[in-house]
């Protein structure tokens, strides 16, 4: 939204000064490189770092940050997300795209396999308790060849979704993808086919 006030701006410090520990206070504590920020409904902020490893971290309404996922290491899973495990043991790799929705879902892309034969994108959720989970994107050939989004109109976690970029929440609280050359939503109410075979 726009400044509460156009006059006389000023810009003050909210995280990453000098060296600190999680747990404490953001202003205190000290990052690598924030790649994406967003912010939640109840003012918490969201950052997402891209150093050693992919971490997403938040600070709450009073200052204190803590990690929400990713856990700063390169490990030999090749960054396969395995539903319903704590979120801070996940290996996020090249991750991207951080949104949050109302009720404190944080969703992002990461790549599973990269630069193997079997390279996909995931939309992954983390809930409120800790969780990680996929949420689209685990096929890992297109289930329909040819066809447009490989998969577009099927269950999100049959779709294989190639240049996957980003997901943000629309007003309704769906989620909205941005892949390579294409706007996608995720959806429980699919509508109709139109005439020219697409959904809309």
């Amino acid at each position: 939204g726009a400044m509460r006030s156009t006059q006389n701006p000023h810009i003050v410090n909210l995280a990453g000064v000098v060296p600190g520990g999680v747990g404490g206070p953001a202003v205190l504590a000290r990052f690598g490189f924030i790649s994406d920020i967003t912010v939640a409904p109840d003012g918490s902020i969201y950052l997402l770092e891209n150093t050693y490893g992919n971490v997403v971290w938040r600070i709450d309404p009073s200052g204190i940050v803590q990690a929400v996922a990713g856990d700063l290491s390169f490990g030999d899973s090749f960054g396969n997300i395995v539903d319903d495990t704590l979120a801070v043991q996940a290996e996020l790799r090249d991750a991207r795209g951080l949104t949050v929705d109302r009720e404190g879902t944080v969703y992002l892309v990461t790549d599973v396999n990269r630069f193997q034969p079997l390279h996909r994108s995931l939309v992954v959720a983390i809930t409120p308790d800790g969780k990680i989970r996929a949420v689209a994107g685990r096929a890992t050939a297109c289930p329909a060849p040819g066809a447009l989004g490989c998969g577009l109109g099927g269950p999100a976690l049959a779709a294989k979704i190639d240049g996957l970029q980003s997901v943000k929440i629309d007003p309704d609280g769906r989620l909205v993808g941005l892949a390579a050359n294409y706007i996608f939503r995720i959806t429980t109410d699919l509508p109709p086919m139109g005439p020219d075979g697409f959904r809309r």
